[in-house]
């Protein structure tokens, strides 16, 4: 697939999952009728850097402790999109916090909850497991419009790591396969600078 058409694609899987409350776990029922959320498969995609997009930026968003945090180019980063309903995020989040404590200070981690009806409740799913590091409370989804453009989060959850210019560098589109796949993922782009 060409940049162009991959860009294309992103950008309306991005459009129909903000219009939907957002692809992922959602309210949509897939084709199996136990199942209230469509899950994404762990595949890592991957993309150079002459084929990644212009850098992700979101300023001063508010978190979900009642803070603000902001994205910005500077720092590899692992964005991770969640809700405190979504079963395959609640598996994956120890692995993330587990990641987020071993690569320390030189990656930064920002989780962004897009469904969760207050603050509050998606704080105390973070608390409960361990979360140190800030997420964005976007329950309309509109955090996840500054990844239009470039590769998007399609599923949720979804990991993107963006490179030191802000740049989506890779994609782990549905529940991460294992800590080891995040951070090999997070070590090819802090190689690269």
């Amino acid at each position: 697939m060409t940049p162009r058409a991959r860009r294309l694609t992103a950008g309306l899987a991005l459009a129909c999952s903000v219009v939907l409350g957002t692809a992922g776990c959602s309210s949509l029922r897939g084709t199996d009728d136990g199942v209230t959320y469509i899950q994404g498969g762990g595949a890592v995609s991957e993309y150079a850097p002459d084929e990644r997009e212009d850098p992700v930026v979101l300023r001063d968003q508010p978190t979900t402790t009642g803070g603000t945090v902001s994205i910005e180019p500077g720092t590899v980063t692992v964005v991770n999109v969640w809700w405190s309903g979504c079963g395959p995020c609640r598996t994956e989040m120890p692995l993330l916090t587990e990641a987020d404590r071993e690569l320390g200070d030189s990656v930064d981690f920002v989780g962004i909850n897009i469904r969760d009806t207050s603050a509050t409740q998606a704080a105390t799913f973070e608390r409960a497991r361990g979360v140190d590091y800030p997420s964005i409370f976007s329950p309309d989804g509109r955090a996840l419009l500054a990844f239009s453009g470039s590769v998007a989060p399609q599923t949720m959850p979804s990991t993107a790591v963006l490179d030191t210019e802000g740049r989506v560098a890779a994609v782990i589109s549905g529940e991460i396969p294992s800590k080891q796949t995040l951070l090999d993922v997070v070590e090819t782009v802090v190689e690269e600078g």
